[in-house]
């Protein structure tokens, strides 16, 4: 007799939880970092990487320009009508949005530089081992094909 397997539960009910409580109890500081992690938040819902890679990098820089903002917000009441100039300020939300970005492009460029680093690491070893086999050519000769006995009919 086996024993059965537990389903897997979905988490998906206790963030829409936790998200609306967020926005329930501290809208201000709650709309204040969905506005600033905005590019973040969406390519983590679009990303289909395993790990979400991208978007994690994407959120942790965007996350670290959102301290001040949110100190200001904490230092101005944590109300809405401290909230509305923090959001409107294009360079605030410039560079945080800039801050995603560039965590976007440097996984890019990772990737690019990793793929450009092996395919120049095999050409190499093909180089070499070309060489090799022209030095071994030379030095027993030409190689003969191998003559394979036919199978009978």
């Amino acid at each position: 007799m086996t024993a059965a397997v537990p389903k897997r539960r979905s988490w998906l009910w206790l963030q829409g939880l936790v998200c609306g409580a967020a926005l329930s109890f501290a809208t201000a500081p709650a709309m204040l970092l969905v506005v600033l992690l905005l590019p973040g938040l969406v390519a983590y819902v679009v990303e289909r990487t395993p790990g979400k890679p991208i978007s994690e990098s994407m959120l942790l820089l965007g996350l670290a320009t959102a301290f001040t903002p949110l100190r200001v917000l904490w230092e101005g009441g944590h109300t809405m009508e401290a909230c509305i100039p923090l959001i409107s300020d294009p360079a605030r939300l410039g560079l945080s949005w800039m801050a995603a970005a560039s965590g976007w492009l440097m996984c890019e460029a990772a990737q690019m530089i990793a793929r450009q680093l092996g395919e120049h690491g095999a050409r190499r070893k093909m180089n070499q081992l070309r060489k090799e086999r022209a030095e071994l050519v030379t030095e027993w000769g030409p190689l003969e094909p191998v003559r394979t006995i036919s199978a009978r009919r």
